[in-house]
């Protein structure tokens, strides 16, 4: 059903949709009428909150054992200048790693991660590398001795992949395989963060 949105400042929903397609076509509608979504609920309004979309509560986040597991740690990240590879930085940031290397193919990529004020302080470094290039990888293993590797670096926008079939097996198989292979030789663990690979 199509709404008339075009004059109104909010729109306020009594619950948020339990059918996901028309919780989308809701709130597209309402976004694009440019009003902001509040919900009623325990008797007061409320801005509409990114898991009021989800079919179940969100998980809950074991802090502790994060920090444990991160705290001290010479942690790697491949993909590192891309959206999640950054935003994968900055949170393990704040986790006090001994070490934290950011890792991309990228020149913009790697130059920009290298500026970003989350990250300054000595205990962090960026490289360019090709994970695709077996070599390379295995020296920046050796110099960098990972404790743990978060790989999200890959080829991720499916257009552009199926537009370069070969280039996307390259770094989404190949590059992987690779990671996994320089993970192993220095005992380093490692977490498998892009599920399109």
């Amino acid at each position: 059903a199509s709404l008339d949105l075009m004059k109104a400042d909010c729109a306020i929903w009594a619950e948020p949709p339990k059918d996901r397609g028309v919780a989308r076509d809701v709130l597209a509608q309402t976004l694009s009428a440019g009003a902001n979504i509040f919900v009623a609920g325990s008797g007061a309004l409320r801005p509409l909150r990114l898991e009021d979309l989800f079919p179940r509560p969100p998980g809950a986040v074991d802090e502790q054992s994060i920090l444990r597991a991160i705290r001290g740690k010479r942690i790697l990240v491949t993909g590192g200048g891309g959206s999640i590879g950054g935003e994968l930085l900055r949170r393990l940031a704040l986790r006090s790693p001994a070490k934290l290397t950011a890792v991309d193919i990228s020149e913009i990529g790697v130059f920009t991660i290298q500026h970003d004020p989350a990250l300054s302080g000595s205990a962090f470094s960026a490289a360019l590398c090709d994970i695709s290039d077996a070599d390379e990888v295995s020296a920046l293993f050796e110099r960098e001795r990972p404790d743990i590797v978060f790989h999200a670096a890959a080829l991720k926008h499916v257009p552009l992949a199926e537009a370069h079939p070969s280039r996307a097996a390259k770094i989404n198989i190949l590059g992987t395989r690779i990671i996994a292979e320089a993970c192993e030789a220095v005992g380093a663990d490692l977490v498998f963060v892009s599920t399109d690979k």
